[in-house]
């Protein structure tokens, strides 16, 4: 009896809703207007305008879908995540195979972070015959996200396949074969990347990455070069380039490229370690203690920085302390301590 009353009340709701007032003809065509402009504003990018027609096409006529979802869509642009999903969602309350409202959703969920949903809405836009290049490239980038990389590069090649020069997402699915040790592929899609993007820095970057994991140093610095001409004030490339310099033998030198790096982000802890390996490679034990003990101040969970520090303490005979470290180390999964830790005692 329950359930029979229970459908009966979502009955009553639905014919309640569906009696609702509609907009009379003159509000809806004004709506339109208004639609229409705040069209033509985002032509001219005057959003802000753009907003307040959609704004008012809205409420000429509060059943149209898609000016909600193009008010979200603007709101999208202005940071306030909370307030585009609200209109959204609003879209598709109006309009639920609306598959252009799925992927901005699905977008909105991705820059929060909540991985699992903008999976699950980005794939509903598909469903819903939204699949324009854009939609498969941040599926891929949320599978990256979950570690899902077969996944990831199955939706970078369906994008591609949509947008043969779709430059970032060469670079994508270049990172992502990486993860999976496809050394040949990821330096294929670095060089396509570039290829259809010659000013991106980030291209260049992760392809002087991969020289570098594979012994060219020369090839890796080149790029690391060019990167940082496009854009000087990257951190990460900074770095990358001092630990190029490294490798090559430069153990003095590098440190410029560290030094630089840590006055555009003087929190950078992997610099820190990196400074410490550099001294130490010249005997300063002195200087590499105290950039270690930088690196774990900053990041108290850096393994490998509890491993060099360690090797530096038994160099300067406080083994005691070399062999905490190591063991701190150990705890957080650098299996290299394992081999050395054989002169502490059980």
């Amino acid at each position: 009896m329950k359930r029979i009353q229970l459908l009966t009340g979502l009955l009553m709701l639905i014919a309640v809703n569906a009696w609702a007032q509609q907009p009379s003809q003159d509000k809806r065509k004004e709506s339109k207007v208004q639609f229409n402009l705040g069209v033509t504003n985002i032509e001219n990018n005057n959003l802000e305008m753009a907003l307040t027609a959609f704004t008012k096409a809205i409420e000429y006529n509060p059943q149209n879908d898609i000016a909600f979802l193009e008010r979200g869509k603007l709101k999208i642009l202005a940071n306030k995540l909370d307030d585009a999903l609200i209109d959204i969602n609003k879209s598709l309350g109006l309009n639920p195979t609306l598959g252009e409202a799925y992927f901005c959703k699905g977008y909105v969920e991705f820059l929060k972070k909540l991985y699992p949903q903008a999976l699950q809405d980005l794939t509903i836009a598909v469903q819903n015959n939204f699949t324009e290049s854009t939609v498969y490239y941040f599926r891929g980038l949320v599978r990256f996200k979950m570690e899902d990389f077969s996944n990831a590069i199955i939706d970078f090649s369906m994008c591609i396949d949509k947008k043969y020069d779709f430059s970032y997402a060469y670079n994508e699915r270049g990172s992502t074969k990486l993860m999976l040790n496809d050394y040949k592929g990821a330096l294929n899609d670095y060089d396509l990347s570039i290829n259809y993007e010659s000013q991106n820095p980030v291209a260049y970057n992760n392809r002087g990455s991969v020289k570098k994991q594979t012994g060219n140093y020369e090839g890796a610095l080149g790029d690391y070069n060019k990167s940082i001409e496009l854009d000087p004030k990257n951190a990460r490339v900074l770095n990358n380039r001092g630990t190029t310099k490294y490798y090559m033998g430069d153990s003095v030198k590098c440190n410029e490229d560290f030094d630089a790096a840590l006055i555009i982000k003087k929190d950078y802890a992997f610099v820190y370690n990196n400074i410490g390996v550099s001294k130490a490679k010249i005997k300063d034990n002195k200087a590499a203690l105290e950039n270690f003990n930088k690196a774990i101040e900053l990041n108290k969970n850096y393994g490998r920085a509890y491993l060099n520090r360690g090797i530096v303490k038994e160099l300067t005979g406080d083994l005691d302390g070399a062999c905490d470290d190591w063991k701190k180390a150990l705890e957080l999964k650098m299996t290299e301590a394992e081999i050395i830790m054989k002169n502490c005692k059980k």
